[in-house]
């Protein structure tokens, strides 16, 4: 009787133990999403412990990646130091999420930052409004990474650009601009 009872509880507990292993095998895990912190939406905290010279510097690393640059005519707020070749004309454009000096954004900034001031840029393929902001990265005829990030915008036709007339890159064949599949090899 006792060894019967015994068998009996041995099979409720393989039965109970293959359940939950069938259960967690059949749970997929979940991406828990961006994590939040109580400096969301408010200006970058700087590291405790800095002294008043460390302070500075990124009171000042902050307002430079800040500033939007132009090519000249910079007011008050703006910088000249928009060069001929582009990628967008703050750093805070493309790092801004949750806060300044984060990541990409959930709107992305280069559709507006490409013809900003006139510049008669078409949009690369691989850039989508609601798409996160890519760099454009070439390969070799080999098939080898160039190692480079190149500047996807040019000043041609910026009102504060003169006469420039720099070409802006060929980025075709044109892929998925969500998935960022298929596109040039260069």
């Amino acid at each position: 009787m006792r060894s019967s009872a015994r068998f009996i509880s041995l099979i409720q507990c393989a039965v109970f133990a293959t359940s939950q292993c069938c259960a967690l095998a059949g749970a997929a895990p979940t991406d828990p999403g961006v994590r939040t912190a109580p400096t969301d939406g408010g200006p970058p905290v700087p590291l405790q412990g800095l002294g008043q010279d460390e302070l500075g510097f990124f009171d000042d690393g902050m307002a430079r990646f800040t500033t939007i640059e132009v090519v000249s005519g910079a007011d008050s707020t703006q910088g000249n130091g928009l060069g001929p070749r582009f990628n967008s004309n703050s750093c805070v454009s493309c790092h801004a999420y949750p806060y300044e000096g984060g990541s990409s954004p959930a709107q992305n900034p280069l559709i507006a930052v490409a013809t900003a001031a006139g510049a008669s840029n078409q949009i690369p393929w691989f850039i989508a409004a609601a798409g996160p902001i890519r760099e454009a990265r070439f390969q070799q005829s080999n098939g080898a990474r160039d190692g480079g990030v190149h500047n996807l915008f040019v000043v041609s036709g910026r009102t504060d650009a003169g006469s420039c007339n720099i070409q802006q890159p060929n980025f075709t064949p044109a892929g998925n601009p969500v998935s960022g599949f298929v596109g040039s090899n260069r």
